[in-house]
């Protein structure tokens, strides 16, 4: 029954984890990898479960190193609640595994942020660091202002309304908008959405963020599980581990209220943190029946809680799998007509290329996909990175430092040509390089879209 019962739950997990795993974005696989290292060490407290352990957290950090930290407040609380009798604190073996662990994440933290200053110690990238700090709160988390509300700023730093819109839209090629900038469009908007949050509204959020509306179905698995959770404990007579349920709940309270006051709550961060809780809690569920006498009534307890866990897995596995493979199966589709506009560029090997980095914004890429990441005729217009030292030169380089004599794609979306010509890309690139816009090409991709190529 053992068998059929892991069997079972590990099915269920593999399908709540379709949305984590079939998108594969890099805070959620970094969150994954470092519950698992937990997973190794409370299920194998020996030296192999710990060095698994050692190398799933180091991972994650290389990874992502914020979700690895996000993780670890659930890591530690609910180890030192596996261990928190008293028989456990008294062994030497235990207390060596806990102090084993603490010196083991202190270490991969001095490793990984030694590694990052070594990487920023230059002035410039010093600099860059600061500003994608910036422009990561800013589009991640507040959203970007209205020209007219940051007019004054943005005159300041000698910002004209048509970079900045084309700022907004990530066009984003190494202009006016420095560091200092864009950390005062990002304290207007801290004030305009509000200044001090209160601990008791905080403390609230963290309860009422498993209620709130789910089209993926996480939230309310959350919750069945933690009635599972103890409804396992109580048939098992194990009471000792109510306290890791309470070392998971400190710690859930602890990153939510974070995350809350930091308003970060994207789906990339929320769903793998809903994961490694449901993993929590099925540790204490599987732990404390692993050490009951296993009667009848407890043998039936666990597989009636599996059955359930199966059940509820299998129902919200259904919405992400639906909800993964239609944005995978329409990625499939971009990633052949990128493909295509790649090979344009290069037929046309004496024109330096600029792909509208909106234009593009639908193609994700995929960890099995390379090819696009290849080198080709043509760079984008900007990006996440695109005001990084090295995506600064390699522009000056390709375009010319006066940026004479390029060509931009930009999607044709079948208006006339003198409605697309105001479009913010091409009046972005007629005020930086000085020169009208002046119509090329036209060609079209096998997902039906077509694309404008325009010459400064």
């Amino acid at each position: 029954m053992e068998l059929s019962v892991g069997a079972g739950l590990c099915g269920g997990l593999f399908l709540i984890s379709l949305y984590t795993t079939g998108l594969m974005q890099f805070t959620s696989t970094a969150a994954l990898m470092a519950t698992a290292g937990y997973v190794c060490i409370i299920l194998r407290q020996d030296k192999k479960g710990f060095w698994r352990f050692v190398c799933l957290e180091f991972l994650s950090f290389l990874l992502r190193s914020e979700a690895m930290l996000m993780i670890q407040p659930f890591g530690i609380f609910i180890l030192i609640g596996f261990l928190a009798d008293s028989v456990q604190w008294k062994s030497p073996e235990k207390r060596k595994l806990l102090y084993g662990v603490g010196i083991a994440i202190a270490g991969i933290l001095v490793i990984g942020f030694a590694g990052t200053w070594m990487g920023y110690h230059d002035r410039e990238w010093r600099e860059y660091d600061k500003y994608n700090k910036a422009r990561i709160a800013l589009f991640d988390y507040y959203g970007t202002p209205e020209y007219e509300e940051v007019r004054d700023i943005l005159d300041k730093y000698q910002v004209t309304e048509t970079e900045y819109e084309a700022y907004r839209s990530y066009v984003i090629t190494g202009g006016t908008i420095n560091s200092e900038c864009v950390e005062q469009l990002v304290s207007f908007m801290k004030n305009k959405q509000g200044g001090k949050v209160e601990a008791g509204s905080l403390l609230k959020g963290t309860l009422t963020i498993l209620s709130q509306e789910d089209s993926l179905s996480c939230r309310g698995l959350v919750k069945m599980m933690w009635v599972c959770a103890l409804i396992g404990i109580v048939i098992s007579r194990r009471f000792r581990f109510l306290y890791p349920m309470l070392g998971l709940g400190i710690a859930r309270t602890g990153v939510w209220c974070y995350l809350l006051f930091k308003g970060r709550i994207l789906n990339r961060v929320s769903y793998p943190l809903f994961f490694c809780e449901i993993v929590c809690l099925l540790l204490i569920i599987l732990c404390s029946y692993r050490e009951s006498q296993r009667t009848l009534w407890q043998k039936t307890g666990i597989l009636v809680i599996s059955v359930i866990f199966v059940f509820t897995g299998y129902k919200t596995g259904q919405r992400q799998y639906r909800y993964v493979c239609s944005i995978n199966e329409g990625q499939t589709i971009y990633i052949e007509g990128l493909r295509e506009v790649r090979n344009y560029c290069m037929d046309n090997p004496e024109k330096h290329f600029l792909l509208d980095n909106t234009s593009f914004s639908f193609y994700k890429g995929s960890v099995l996909e390379t090819e696009i990441y290849k080198p080709t005729n043509a760079i984008y217009t900007g990006g996440w990175n695109g005001n990084s030292p090295v995506n600064r030169e390699y522009s000056r380089n390709y375009c010319g430092a006066d940026w004479k004599d390029i060509y931009v794609i930009v999607y044709d979306d079948g208006n006339p040509i003198d409605v697309q010509a105001t479009y913010i890309t091409v009046r972005y690139f007629s005020e930086k390089t000085g020169r009208d816009a002046v119509l090329e090409d036209r060609f079209s991709v096998s997902h039906g879209g077509s694309y404008i190529v325009w010459h400064f």
